[in-house]
């Protein structure tokens, strides 16, 4: 009975918020190496790109782009949105290019590990 419970409540078909959190450095970085983008841009970008199975929201958007502004990995810059309004826009620096790559292999030899483990269970 307590098995079951768990099943129900936690059997989603999109990902775990912990999941996406782990890897969103990686995702953001991902995104921005297609160009400049605004973060509300970025978020539509990464539900697009899922299919929206990924959905991060502002709340941790705006303190990761904060922290990678930080670490040098993207620059952000104001540009006008309207008459009156500004928004900011990150681009990846050449130093979060290379951020994007160390994640990229990292993700690379997790996910064969992960794969390699899944093909062996047994269900």
């Amino acid at each position: 009975m307590y098995r079951q419970a768990i099943y129900q409540t936690d059997m989603k078909p999109d990902v775990d918020r912990e999941m996406l959190h782990g890897h969103l450095e990686l995702l953001v970085l991902a995104v921005l190496a297609g160009g400049p983008l605004h973060v509300y841009a970025l978020r539509g970008m990464l539900d697009e790109r899922s299919r929206h199975r990924l959905r991060a929201g502002f709340g941790r958007l705006y303190p990761l782009m904060r922290h990678l502004q930080h670490r040098g990995f993207v620059e952000g810059r104001w540009a006008p949105a309207g008459p009156v309004r500004r928004k900011r826009v990150y681009r990846l620096t050449p130093r979060g290019r290379d951020r994007l790559r160390f994640l990229s292999l990292a993700w690379d030899r997790f996910s064969a590990g992960v794969d390699a483990v899944m093909r062996h269970r047994t269900d």
